[in-house]
């Protein structure tokens, strides 16, 4: 018999202990992923002049010539982030809640896609002042490093608002894409993996599993995107069209699969412990009269 594994809805949580929990869940997981996130930005944007040769060449030269505070470089600006986080997950479940008339993966789907584009309007300025706060320190010569606010200051002088709101269409779409086809597998992802293992199954296996079919279906679908929105962040203000074509012409269709495998080998863990850790922040958010419906 199928081990049926429901998601928690939102009215029937105690939205003070989610909002407490969910931030304190969303503080520990950027505290583990942000030196991973500043090797990757910084290697993101090195053209010709390359200091670094690889990925553990960056994590080795950072941590040497910078110390561990080079890792976490822009951390704290990066921790408004919670609040653009808890922008995302209320959005989510309200709007999943309004759809309740739709099966499972629909609602995820729609209710993915919008969080994300809310997020994204939110949040794309902090990306900005965080990605270039990333970047300070990298040479010696560079004694006298910006603070957040005095990086928000130059850009809205060089570039005016338009600067805070760099590569914003990319990422409207390719995180849209990715927030709806994300939510949405994992619905049917959890439904399918249900019905194939046995009663008493323990539910947060059945998440979990779930959660890394997601990542990986949705990272297979999501990397053409990614790539484009990549090269519109780190090489100037070009349209999407523009970046594509030119991609096309010059390096084929399968520069569209570039950074898949190490995309995969990040997306299927991630969403692993992201899905796990806040099922359990909606499971310990529960009201005391319905921790017995969900168990």
């Amino acid at each position: 018999m199928p081990e049926v594994v429901r998601q928690v809805e939102w009215h029937h949580m105690n939205k003070w202990k989610y909002f407490v929990y969910n931030s304190g869940f969303m503080f520990s997981l950027e505290a583990v992923l942000y030196p991973a996130v500043v090797v990757r930005t910084r290697l993101q944007v090195q053209r010709t002049n390359k200091p670094y040769k690889n990925t553990w060449d960056a994590f080795a030269k950072i941590t040497k010539f910078e110390g561990i505070r080079g890792l976490y470089r822009g951390f704290l600006v990066g921790q408004l982030g919670i609040i653009t986080g808890g922008v995302y997950f209320t959005t989510y479940e309200v709007t999943r809640k309004k759809l309740s008339s739709l099966d499972e993966a629909s609602r995820g789907f729609v209710a993915g896609f919008i969080a994300a584009v809310i997020e994204q309007c939110v949040g794309n300025p902090l990306q900005v002042v965080t990605q270039k706060r990333m970047l300070e320190g990298q040479t010696p010569s560079q004694t006298k490093l910006r603070g957040a606010g005095r990086i928000a200051l130059d850009v809205y002088e060089k570039h005016g608002p338009k600067g805070l709101y760099r590569g914003f269409l990319a990422s409207l779409f390719a995180m849209g894409l990715d927030s709806a086809l994300w939510w949405g597998w994992y619905g049917v992802f959890l439904e399918a993996v249900g019905h194939y293992v046995p009663e008493g199954t323990s539910h947060i296996a059945v998440q979990a599993t779930a959660g890394a079919l997601s990542g990986f279906a949705t990272t297979m679908i999501g990397n053409p995107l990614d790539v484009i929105k990549t090269r519109i962040q780190v090489e100037g203000r070009r349209s999407i069209k523009k970046v594509l074509f030119e991609l096309l012409r010059k390096e084929g269709a399968l520069a569209l699969t570039k950074g898949m495998l190490p995309n995969l080998a990040i997306s299927v863990p991630t969403s692993v412990c992201v899905i796990c850790g806040y099922e359990t922040v909606k499971w310990l958010s529960l009201k005391d009269e319905m921790v017995q419906y969900y168990q």
